[in-house]
């Protein structure tokens, strides 16, 4: 399974036993997909989006959770939250550079921004 073909589980239940060993299946291949600096994992809502920041907080890299709703509205100014810090952040500012994620193994420091002003 991929990250896209993960769509499917963004709208089931978080709690269940077997739903938890695909979010652990998903966060394996995003620490496994170096090749990126930023990793953005749209939701469909808020409680999936909190159930996953804590289930990700353990990922050795900043994945960054929005609402696939929100996205659709916003784009760039979507808010997103990171597994590594409470606070959020918008889109734009993370693809410009900011981050909350401290200076650690979980980004690259030397990539240069995706998009500038």
């Amino acid at each position: 399974m991929d990250l896209i073909g993960a769509r499917e589980l963004f709208n089931s239940c978080p709690n269940t036993r077997i739903n938890r060993c695909h979010y652990v299946t998903i966060q394996k291949r995003v620490e496994a997909a170096t090749e990126f600096g930023h990793v953005l994992y749209l939701v469909s809502n808020h409680d999936l989006l909190l159930f996953l920041v804590r289930e990700f907080c353990e990922c050795n890299r900043a994945v960054y959770f929005g609402l696939r709703s929100d996205f659709l509205c916003e784009a760039l100014s979507l808010p997103v939250r990171s597994n590594c810090s409470p606070l959020s952040i918008t889109f734009r500012s993370l693809l410009t550079g900011g981050s909350l994620a401290p200076k650690s193994s979980r980004s690259k420091p030397s990539q240069a921004p995706l998009f500038t002003h």
